[in-house]
């Protein structure tokens, strides 16, 4: 608190805001403690976003000695107007700091593509403007003002300036780190349900596998792009094999469309029997799809053994020959029961064998049999540890039942959702089913002219049939 005044002295002005110094600023709190300004800028480093949104228990108001707030409330309101002053210098030179440190990252790696000079490259930055509004100038007036060579502006604005500029948005790696919930849910655009939060548990550990079940329409997508975006936070790629092209292709527009509307700069290729879609060379977040046969034959044909594990159990793949299996960090395999198939299974069972056990493995799906045993072949086969994550409840209704043709309506006897949900109706399953299964006889009437119409035939056939071996009859 501010060093107590003597009685008889009035109450020292307020110094100007921009001198006021940091140390001798408190701010009071809920629990009646007075907090260092330096410490309330560690917990509020942004502190124009606290002035918007006035945290509970926090106030601007400084601690007074008793003689300074006994004094009247024009000098409390003179040193609360310089606190807030210094909290938002403070701020403001924070983030401008931050902003200078940083730098345009995406500009930085523009410039190395093209093979800038430090002297050039240096200037470009320091006019503040970014890839786009360089390349939308005429090369002579870059060249007047940065002082860059004729050279240089012309290969910023040329075809494959703009071509350096799409690979330098694709070179600009994502933060090294682990994913938290709340970097999901800014990207996804909601929260994500229990499901997804423990799928997102077990992803953040290198060393474990996952295997997450759950209905059709219940999440395994976001948790696919979980397993994603914590490769990429590594600093590696991601691999996402689906059983069919079709399918294949689906993801490949769905994964574009969103990294795209979310502001992920990452790169998607996609690889299958009939379409090759690359991303630009050098491209750091890089997302494969393709299907499950392209990886299990990248995987088979790739000569050299991948190499022991890193100390720190991160992903090393570089031992592969294959440049697409260069620094993986996670695959995901959608629709893993295909791997009880008779005629395709063996196609998961060779890439789960070939994979290096330092690529994590993220499988999906909605009805394999018997996971527990799943997960504990998975461990054997490629010696590490598994997990698994399931969904009971299914957000998509299922309905069960026929139609009664006769009476025009929908006979149900099983759903899950409703009043009845998980209400198995046996006694209607079998009336619904025993016409199938034990049809009645019914009787058709016959008319005597039929009757004799059929044995007229029946005479004939038989007269053929005695003359063909004979002609004796009989």
């Amino acid at each position: 608190s501010f060093p107590a005044a003597p009685p008889a002295a009035p109450p020292p002005a307020a110094p100007p805001p921009s001198r006021v110094a940091q140390e001798e600023l408190r701010i009071d709190s809920s629990d009646g403690q007075a907090y260092p300004l330096s410490s309330f800028l560690e917990v509020y480093g942004n502190t124009i976003e606290w002035d918007r949104a006035k945290p509970p228990g926090l106030s601007a108001r400084p601690q007074t000695a008793p003689a300074a707030a006994a004094g009247g409330g024009a000098a409390g309101a003179a040193e609360e107007k310089a606190i807030l002053a210094a909290l938002t210098e403070a701020s403001e030179a924070s983030e401008a700091a931050k902003v200078e440190a940083e730098g345009d990252v995406e500009l930085r790696a523009f410039m190395r593509r093209l093979q800038l000079s430090d002297q050039a490259s240096a200037a470009i930055e320091a006019t503040g403007l970014a890839k786009s509004a360089l390349r939308a100038m005429a090369p002579e007036d870059l060249v007047e003002l940065t002082g860059c060579t004729q050279e240089e502006a012309d290969a910023i604005t040329s075809k494959g300036g703009g071509e350096a500029a799409v690979a330098a948005v694709a070179a600009v790696p994502m933060p090294i780190g682990v994913l938290t919930e709340d970097d999901v849910n800014s990207v996804l655009g909601y929260p994500i349900d229990s499901f997804q939060q423990r799928s997102l548990a077990v992803i953040v550990h290198q060393e474990l596998d996952l295997l997450a079940m759950a209905p059709t329409g219940s999440g395994k997508t976001a948790v696919a792009l979980i397993a994603i975006l914590q490769a990429f936070r590594r600093g590696k790629k991601a691999v996402y094999t689906s059983p069919i092209k079709a399918l294949s292709n689906q993801k490949y527009s769905e994964f574009k469309n969103w990294f795209a509307g979310r502001g992920i700069v990452a790169g998607v290729s996609l690889l299958t029997g009939d379409i090759k879609i690359r991303s630009p060379p050098g491209t750091v977040n890089e997302l494969i799809i393709c299907t499950s046969e392209i990886l299990r034959n990248k995987l088979t044909q790739s000569k050299r053994a991948p190499p022991p594990p890193n100390a720190d159990g991160s992903a090393d793949t570089a031992g592969l020959l294959d440049l697409d299996l260069d620094s993986i960090g996670c695959v995901v395999s959608d629709e893993i029961h295909y791997i009880n198939d008779v005629e395709r299974g063996t196609v998961w069972e060779e890439t789960l064998m070939h994979l290096p056990n330092t690529v994590q493995m993220v499988a999906l799906s909605a009805t394999l049999r018997d996971p527990e045993s799943f997960v504990a072949w998975i461990a054997k086969a490629r010696g590490r540890a598994g997990r698994i994550v399931r969904r009971i409840d299914r957000h998509v209704p299922l309905h069960l039942g026929a139609l009664e043709r006769r009476q025009q309506s929908f006979e149900e006897y099983f759903c899950t959702h409703g009043d009845k949900a998980g209400v198995f109706d046996m006694a209607k399953f079998d009336a619904l089913m025993r016409p199938l299964t034990h049809p009645e006889e019914v009787a058709v009437p016959v008319s005597a002219a039929s009757v004799a119409a059929r044995a007229e035939r029946g005479a004939e056939k038989d007269a053929l049939r005695a003359q063909a071996v004979g002609g004796k009859g009989g």
